[in-house]
């Protein structure tokens, strides 16, 4: 097996088309550690983590699979990609059933502080009244715009909100215009 840890992944996927099957152990062994990087940038916790680890590694196998070297991308860029794709596309899931671990969870103030924390004193003060502004300007939308919205900056798409809540993915563009407009008002966009 040491040949195989100083293959390049593309020398290591050729071999691996061969039917060698050392090659495609050793390409595993190298992605798990990307898939756990992955994992614990995401803050999954660590009890759920393997879970999301696994659902990574199956992003990998599927990046194995359908890689064409062809397209001028590096295998490394591609599978990162997938297995991170994979990842989030089980919390999307696990948030729109409302399945989401409390400590995945982050307000609004939170992320807003989180993001204030690596600003200079004077940007941070600009930056807090804007988000100030942007908290004052969603109280103006009415609860069925916060939700809509809400689900939206999760990353969901019209068609993922318009079957959670039961409704025709047109009702949710307008419901999202609606309150885009809304808040452009109130933030004198």
């Amino acid at each position: 097996m040491a040949d195989y840890l100083t293959l390049s992944d593309e020398q290591l996927l050729q071999l691996n088309k061969e039917g060698c099957r050392q090659a495609l152990e050793a390409l595993t062994d190298r992605y798990m550690t990307v898939a756990r990087l992955i994992a614990k940038s995401l803050c999954i916790p660590s009890e759920e983590a393997s879970d999301y680890v696994q659902e990574g590694m199956l992003g990998f196998l599927s990046a194995v699979c359908s890689y064409d070297e062809s397209r001028q991308t590096k295998f490394s860029t591609f599978a990162y990609v997938c297995i991170k794709n994979r990842m989030l596309s089980v919390l999307r899931k696990a948030a729109a059933k409302g399945n989401i671990p409390p400590e995945l969870t982050v307000s609004y103030e939170e992320q807003a502080q989180s993001l204030l924390s690596h600003l200079t004193p004077e940007a941070q003060l600009i930056s807090e009244k804007n988000i100030d502004d942007i908290l004052c300007a969603a109280e103006k939308l009415s609860p069925q715009e916060k939700k809509v919205f809400s689900l939206y900056l999760t990353g969901m798409t019209y068609e993922e909100i318009a079957e959670k809540l039961s409704v025709t993915v047109k009702a949710v563009d307008g419901t999202l215009q609606r309150a885009r407009k809304k808040l452009r008002k109130a933030l004198s966009l």
